[in-house]
């Protein structure tokens, strides 16, 4: 199955439109007076006439997302596209005003997971390669390049070839990568001592085979519930004839998140204790509860109340995080936030240490394993500077 991505322009004549018209109401116009004056985003548009979108179909509003429908292109059964980004000069329908001047999406708040994750310190004044060369395409700086204001600048410059989003710039060994781009692990370890969950199986290994004469290898094999330590919940955990964990959309795992801090919040994180860092929030949100992560088993613990579920997904948030052993209480039989994770098809990482995570915006990677018929799956569970 294709993954939503940014890519080439081109095969218009393959895709077919869809059958809602577009009125005013799917377009929206930038709100002023306020912090997102400052966003260059909301005004410089050259990555909306430089790119092909493509996207799931699940993000359309009709199937339960939040980009409008009669804006795309239906590109397969998976795929759907922005309508005009791949034309021979790209610009995306939901584009309004002149790019490099007073352009701004019209439908920002709405916009497709490529577009959300696309140039993620723009909003700061920040570029990177692929911001650059779009920019460059019209005409415009790199975004904080003193001397010329993305306002200032008038789109004089005739298109040249679509750009594709990635690769880009790409260092010349990754090793050279690696090195500029601090790694926060944020897993705790698996051992015989891991507190697990009350009833759950703890951490054992056996030795099947060890080094010596007659044999070049050691061996082992382990036992250990899948909740142990990192894991991320499949529905299966919480849902008769739920989906297992090897099953899930990997997409979720994978991507810009944001840390959010929530220390000394009590039993129950509220949208509250979040709202201080709502603005612009990614698709990923993981939440610090505690000063230290927990190295023995304590039904004390901040857990998220179902309102808080309610309200990250609202946000466009996929996925949620906890540096607890649930994001339900420990006494709770009901499991409200697990429920409200099941009927807005959130998925969950729980068990993260982030003791040492300053509050602000990462990359994640914590894939789960490919267990087709289990109910969790642990976790390496990293975060990766921007």
């Amino acid at each position: 199955e294709s993954r939503p991505a940014l890519g080439l322009a081109g095969g218009a004549g393959k895709a077919q439109r869809t059958a809602r018209a577009i009125t005013a109401a799917d377009f929206q116009k930038p709100r002023m007076g306020s912090a997102l004056d400052d966003n260059p985003c909301l005004r410089c548009g050259a990555c909306c006439a430089s790119m092909r979108v493509d996207f799931a179909r699940e993000e359309l509003d009709e199937a339960g997302g939040q980009v409008p429908s009669g804006l795309v292109v239906t590109v397969n059964d998976h795929l759907c596209r922005m309508r005009g980004t791949d034309h021979a000069r790209p610009r995306c329908a939901a584009l309004v005003g002149t790019v490099g001047m007073a352009a701004h999406c019209g439908i920002h708040e709405w916009r497709p997971s490529p577009c959300r994750e696309f140039g993620l310190r723009a909003p700061m004044g920040l570029g990177d390669a692929a911001c650059d060369r779009a920019r460059a395409r019209h005409g415009l700086p790199p975004l904080g390049q003193p001397g010329v204001a993305a306002s200032e600048k008038t789109d004089t410059t005739p298109p040249g070839p679509v750009l594709t989003s990635a690769p880009m710039n790409l260092p010349t060994s990754p090793h050279a990568a690696l090195r500029q781009r601090r790694l926060w692990d944020i897993s705790p370890p698996l051992r015989a001592t891991t507190p697990p969950f009350p009833g759950d199986t703890a951490y054992q290994q056996q030795w099947a085979a060890r080094i010596g004469p007659g044999c070049p290898v050691n061996v082992s094999a382990i036992t250990l519930s899948p909740h142990l330590g990192a894991h991320a919940d499949a529905p299966l955990h919480y849902a008769e004839g739920g989906a297992a964990i090897g099953e899930v959309d990997l997409a979720p795992y994978l991507g810009p998140c944001r840390v959010i801090h929530a220390i000394g919040a009590g039993a129950l994180i509220e949208p509250r204790h979040l709202a201080h860092a709502e603005a612009h929030l990614p698709p990923r949100v993981l939440v610090r509860s505690c000063q230290a992560a927990p190295t023995e088993w304590s039904e004390t613990f901040s857990a998220f109340a179902p309102a808080s579920i309610d309200w990250l997904a609202e946000r466009g948030v996929r996925l949620v995080g906890i540096d607890s052993q649930s994001v339900d209480p420990a006494t709770s039989k009901a499991l409200p936030s697990h429920h409200r994770l099941l009927a807005l098809d959130l998925r969950v990482l729980e068990n993260l240490v982030l003791d040492d995570v300053p509050a602000g915006d990462y990359e994640l990677i914590a894939l789960p394993l490919r267990l087709t018929e289990a109910d969790a799956s642990p976790v390496r569970a990293v975060l990766r500077e921007l």
